[in-house]
């Protein structure tokens, strides 16, 4: 799929956005509204896409919701926005703004194994390597290490997925310079389920936007809902193909423009 110009999706989505009662974005964070950084905790968003995050979430008849593989613990302390929504580690768990987080999955035995994984990994990985804790999902992030060292502590990590992998608990998936593990019930598709599952289709337009291979669920969750957008070369699915961040911001403060328009 050839990429497309933000102005050109909004041609084409104007017609269905205007007979809608409600927008609804679905948006990945990492890879998405903000690049991919050496680490996760590097990934801090700045004051533009903070203030256009929350102009969208206060914009009448608009729903935002903020899907990602970290958690919404994380998450939200990365980026707090009240009138979101957070859906996270992957659909595992999600959240109405600063409030109380439910789950969305059943996985009684993901929480042990990824404690397990945590406690394998003490003392292996060293500071060029960062080793996250999701609560249903754990992920070795290696971008800074250098090749020798990466080969050895992949390895490592991947012989201590194997057990619950084997065991239907856990499902591998590997991002862009990461290696992660989450429960085999989780996916970012659920997030359109717990926000427009019980509306009838007509009345919500739905755009998720992601990155990775671990987006393309959502992206096809909105198959008849509205439109997916991909972002640089890799999640399938969609219905368009955005280059990179600053793409999908320009793509986003056109579109709430033209909402807050339309609702005038």
């Amino acid at each position: 799929m050839r990429f497309t110009t933000p102005a050109k999706i909004l041609r084409d989505i104007a017609g269905r956005m205007a007979r809608a009662r409600r927008l609804v974005l679905f948006l990945d964070y990492d890879g998405t509204l903000k690049p991919i950084a050496p680490r996760p905790e590097d990934a801090v968003p700045g004051r533009a896409l903070v203030a256009l995050m929350r102009r969208i979430a206060r914009t009448r008849g608009v729903t935002l919701a903020i899907v990602t593989g970290r958690s919404i613990r994380g998450m939200r302390s990365l980026m707090p926005l009240r009138r979101a929504w957070y859906v996270g580690t992957h659909g595992a768990e999600c959240a109405r703004g600063m409030g109380r987080v439910r789950l969305l999955i059943d996985a009684p035995e993901a929480r042990p194994a990824v404690r397990r994984i945590l406690a394998g990994m003490r003392g292996v990985a060293d500071e060029t390597f960062s080793v996250e804790d999701k609560k249903f999902a754990v992920s070795l992030h290696y971008r800074r290490a250098a090749p020798g060292r990466r080969r050895a502590v992949c390895r490592h990590f991947l012989s201590l997925l194997r057990p619950p992998v084997d065991k239907g608990v856990l499902r591998v998936m590997r991002g862009k310079g990461a290696i992660e593990a989450k429960a085999v019930a989780a996916h970012k598709g659920l997030a359109v389920t717990a926000l427009c599952g019980e509306r009838p289709v007509e009345r919500d337009f739905c755009i998720a936007i992601g990155d990775d291979r671990t987006d393309a669920d959502l992206l096809r969750a909105v198959r008849g809902r509205g439109a997916g957008i991909a972002v640089g070369h890799r999640p399938a699915g969609g219905n368009y193909r955005l280059k990179d961040p600053s793409e999908v911001t320009e793509f986003l403060r056109r579109l709430i423009a033209r909402w807050r328009r339309r609702r005038r």
